[in-house]
């Protein structure tokens, strides 16, 4: 059986592994991406990196992967969500800010 080793089958793969050994190893994964450069123009694979950040608390990395992603998605129900998600990475982010801010 011989398996598709594609760029996007990878970034696939990438998501698996960050599900079962969480998002630094996710990213690892998309690190190690041969032909990489085929997913520049993909939305998903900026969305993946935003989603990957997230979850590690990296909220402006997370957020700038997203705006990149919102840019090259084509229809309208895609950029709506990654609006959405690059909301959330800006509220996640002033509300750490207050919540550091009143803990001190």
């Amino acid at each position: 059986m011989e398996f598709d080793d594609s760029p996007v089958v990878a970034l696939n793969r990438a998501v698996a592994v960050a599900n079962v050994r969480g998002p630094e190893a996710g990213l690892q994964t998309l690190r190690a991406i041969r032909d990489r450069e085929k997913l520049d123009s993909y939305y998903l694979f900026y969305a993946v990196i935003g989603e990957f950040e997230m979850r590690l608390n990296n909220h402006a990395a997370a957020a700038e992967q997203f705006r990149k992603a919102f840019e090259l998605a084509e229809t309208k129900s895609e950029r709506t969500f990654l609006l959405k998600r690059l909301q959330r990475c800006v509220d996640d982010k002033t509300a750490s800010r207050a919540g550091g801010a009143t803990s001190s």
